[in-house]
């Protein structure tokens, strides 16, 4: 039987691959429509593959991919000028 070491990578790993699936979800808890759901799905596909490639390879992109990614999430709905919204009033 194979026995897998525990290291801080792979905590933080699956702890991103957890926040994916949690803003994968999300849409669909907050009623949201239109915009706001488009964009927490896309961005939730994209840490999700990202997770899953910091899980394998550890490529040296990851990390800066997922600031990147959280910048987005925290100015997207200023961008996409959908902050008026009840439900992504969190981020404001």
């Amino acid at each position: 039987m194979l026995e897998r070491t525990w290291t801080r990578e792979t905590a933080i790993g699956l702890g991103t691959l957890l926040c994916g699936l949690l803003l994968a979800i999300g849409p669909s808890l907050l009623n949201l429509v239109g915009a706001p759901a488009w964009n927490a799905r896309l961005s939730a596909f994209a840490i999700l593959l990202l997770a899953l490639a910091d899980l394998t390879a550890r490529p040296q992109w990851s990390g800066p991919a997922n600031v990147a990614l959280g910048g987005w999430l925290a100015f997207a709905p200023r961008v996409l000028n959908f902050s008026d919204q009840a439900a992504t009033d969190f981020t404001s």
